[in-house]
């Protein structure tokens, strides 16, 4: 781009910060109702594990996404009166390299929408203020010093279940089994409580602002695939969903005419 328009990409990255990470999109979007999780806290029964044991919970639900390939992902932050958050399918495979994923986020501060588009190592931004409509800047993930790198790998890594449960494989968690949960969108569900250091799962401690140590509380669906979590983080409340398993939508690079790569 001329110079012109790199002043302007550069004030407006500049401008875009999700809560303590420099440098990265802000996240907020309102959940939609079509994507909304539908929780029934009507039904009590005998506390289950499906199986599972605090030892065997963290390998056996990540084989169980290892053979899941797509899924829409919800994640919230709700922090005194303003929600930051992000939206979108997801696709994985056996490595962090075949993400293609689709976000869209927003500010209830500011009520804009930015879309985020991961593909491989290609990371595409559109909607960013001061942008034409139809331009969509292109990063290079592999760049070290790109300031989009992390921003990519949050993605990759935290609306991703596989790319949770890979993080949480390394984190080695301590997992508490905390009885039955609700049904969510018609499945049966089990709660648990997993403690870990905030510093092994970077991609999210990169992200959000938050202390030493993280409780995280999941609902298991019978499936063994997680529905939803939820941990306290500085200032507020996180939530993340996870529904359409195995149809989320697929997703698409923007067309060639409407990309300006960033270099």
């Amino acid at each position: 781009p001329g110079v012109g328009a790199r002043m302007r990409c550069a004030a407006i990255l500049c401008a875009m910060r999700f809560l303590s990470f420099a440098a990265a999109v802000v996240l907020s979007l309102t959940v939609s109702a079509c994507h909304s999780v539908a929780v029934d806290d009507s039904e009590v029964s005998p506390p289950s594990t499906f199986g599972l044991t605090a030892e065997s919970f963290v390998p056996k639900v990540r084989d169980a996404h290892a053979k899941q390939s797509s899924v829409f992902s919800v994640l919230a932050v709700s922090e005194r009166d303003r929600t930051l958050a992000m939206e979108g399918p997801i696709h994985w495979g056996e490595s962090p390299t075949d993400v293609r994923a689709e976000i869209e986020s927003s500010n209830t501060d500011t009520n804009s929408v930015v879309r985020m588009i991961v593909l491989g190592d290609d990371f595409y931004l559109h909607g960013s203020a001061g942008m034409p409509t139809d331009t969509n800047l292109k990063f290079d993930l592999t760049d070290s010093e790109s300031s989009m790198a992390k921003q990519g790998e949050f993605i990759r890594k935290q609306l991703s279940p596989m790319g949770l449960f890979d993080e949480l494989a390394q984190a080695k968690p301590e997992v508490v089994a905390d009885g039955t949960g609700p049904r969510i969108d018609g499945v049966k569900t089990t709660m648990w409580i997993l403690r870990v250091d905030s510093k092994a799962l970077p991609s999210l401690k990169n992200a959000i602002r938050m202390g030493d140590s993280l409780e995280l509380t999941m609902w298991l669906g019978e499936d063994m695939l997680v529905r939803k979590l939820k941990t306290k983080v500085e200032g507020g409340t996180l939530i993340q969903s996870w529904s359409d398993w195995g149809s989320a939508a697929d997703v698409e690079a923007p067309r060639t005419e409407d990309v300006v790569a960033w270099d």
